[in-house]
């Protein structure tokens, strides 16, 4: 009969322990949320305080304040100017002269036209102005007026000072090498490339940095979580030594038991610990990448996670859009474009050199400088000239060598094309195979973490019990926190292999609406 006393008594006892620990534990939390706002309070009210970020917050800061962006953007607009440095080479030329002279010569013959004691003098100026252009074919057309004026003391002159004026089109125009319209403008379409090559870099730069950015993020919102299980840990091991406590005070565990949840708070204290300064450094690291000052902000993520359904679709289809969509795919592609402009050039060069020449002027000699150009207008005095140039290299090595040369680096080119189709479709079946095996990392972790809560019950009941020990429930509260950390982390790897299935596809700009204009990234309201 007194035995069973001492049972009822003993489970009186315990369920009075456990009517009393379930009522703190309710009150515990209904005081957390205003425990949690009197700590924000105090974070505002301190001179670092907090600020709050969206994802598109984050990305429109990075876009417009990272410095490394900023240093790419500087390389489209310089090949921005040598694409003019190109076109310059058709641009008109003018040429301006003007030359005096006089030289004396001592009569040695009676045929100099001057006294026998008297020196034979003559002064002239010349004067000339041409205006010449490079043709699109690759001719060259000039059209120049001179006057030359001649003042001597002969007496075999008509008239002293004479004017000689003269107004001459040539025209020079290849017609084996050197010859096209292609070719001449070979060196602008080349620099026109080199200008969507630098754009591309600046958008496949824009591209990776979006995608570390969302990696940096969503690390953050996962260390931020782990850091708030380790919290909840150290709580839980905290309440289990209070029980303990109440337990041994009425002689129901023995003190070890104190002990071990003692040990329990010390372990998950320096876990606390670590996971805030893990916390800290990736703050850091996203303050770095948005150029934000390294202040004593507390960063607080806007976004939690969501899981967006993941619609399969063929490799094949998948290997269209990014082929369409991925810079370095484009880079590549104006590359061999460039070289295989480059080749065409070197085979040209190997032709001879045959220019076929022609011109058509006007003269008029006067004796003055109005009357020799006024003469000009009856086109009495008139010049012409046609004819041709031709040169051909004997041997031409150089010619042949470059354009051998040529030939292998466009091999090269198209090779290296062909081995990044490769490389990207192999990123692409990673891409989707990554995502499913997320896909099925979450639903084995969200049942992991469910038996745990279960098996962490299971324990306390044990431990109210006198079943269990301390030692067991620690290590079932030890399997929750990894539980809900590898949820957590399932979760974060899902939303970050998305975003590299979207890296891989070039399509990150189009799925975040960011606007890609030659050299600017848009970004607008960039404010956290």
């Amino acid at each position: 009969m007194m035995g069973y006393r001492n049972v009822i008594g003993r489970m009186s006892g315990m369920l009075l322990f456990r009517t009393s620990y379930v009522r703190s534990l309710l009150v515990l939390m209904l005081l957390m949320p205003f425990t949690a706002n009197s700590s924000r309070a105090a974070d505002r009210d301190d001179p670092g305080g907090e600020v709050e970020l969206s994802l598109k917050q984050c990305m429109e800061l990075m876009l417009s304040n990272n410095l490394d962006l900023k240093v790419e953007r500087y390389n489209p607009t310089l090949q921005e100017n040598e694409i003019s440095k190109e076109r310059a080479a058709f641009d008109p030329v003018a040429r301006f002269s003007l030359q005096k002279s006089k030289f004396i010569i001592s009569p040695t013959t009676l045929l100099d036209g001057v006294g026998q004691n008297q020196s034979y003098e003559q002064k002239t100026m010349d004067y000339e102005a041409s205006l010449s252009k490079k043709f699109i074919t690759g001719g060259l057309g000039e059209l120049k007026f001179s006057t030359d004026k001649i003042d001597t003391n002969s007496i075999w002159q008509y008239d002293s000072p004479t004017y000689f004026s003269n107004l001459v089109f040539s025209l020079n125009q290849p017609l084996l090498r050197n010859f096209g319209i292609d070719l001449n403008k070979s060196r602008i379409i080349i620099s026109s490339n080199n200008r969507e090559i630098s754009q591309a870099r600046l958008m496949d730069k824009t591209s990776s940095m979006i995608t570390t950015l969302h990696g940096i993020y969503w690390n953050l919102y996962l260390s931020k979580q782990v850091l708030e299980v380790k919290k909840d840990s150290l709580q839980l091991a905290r309440d289990l030594k209070d029980r303990n406590s109440a337990l041994v005070e009425v002689g129901k565990l023995p003190s070890v038991e104190i002990l071990r949840a003692e040990t329990g708070i010390a372990t998950r204290e320096e876990d606390v610990i670590v996971a805030e300064s893990a916390t800290r450094d990736l703050e850091d690291v996203l303050k770095e990448t948005l150029n934000l000052p390294f202040s004593k902000q507390v960063i607080i993520l806007k976004d939690k996670p969501v899981l967006r359904e993941f619609q399969q679709q063929e490799v094949k289809d998948y290997l269209a859009i990014a082929l369409e969509n991925r810079p370095e795919y484009k880079e590549a592609k104006m590359h061999c474009e460039n070289v295989t402009i480059a080749n065409k050039v070197a085979k040209n060069a190997m032709l001879p050199l045959f220019d076929v020449q022609a011109s058509y002027g006007v003269n008029a000699t006067k004796g003055h400088y109005d009357s020799s150009v006024k003469g000009m207008k009856g086109g009495g005095d008139y010049s012409w000239l046609v004819g041709f140039k031709m040169e051909v290299p004997l041997g031409n090595r150089w010619a042949r060598n470059n354009y051998q040369q040529s030939r292998l680096e466009l091999d090269k080119t198209e090779t290296s094309i062909t081995s990044l189709e490769r490389k990207i479709e192999l990123e692409i079946i990673e891409a989707v195979r990554e995502i499913e095996t997320n896909q099925k990392r979450i639903s084995a972790t969200r049942e992991a973490r469910r038996m745990s809560e279960k098996n962490l019950e299971a324990e306390d009941e044990r431990m109210d019990l006198g079943m269990s020990t301390s030692i067991d429930v620690l290590r079932a509260q030890e399997l929750l926190e990894l539980a809900q950390v590898n949820e957590t982390r399932a979760i974060v790897d899902y939303i970050n292999s998305l975003n590299s299935l979207e890296k891989v596809l070039g399509t990150l700009f189009q799925n975040h609406q960011i606007q890609f204009s030659d050299a600017l990234v848009e970004a607008k309201n960039a404010t956290p």
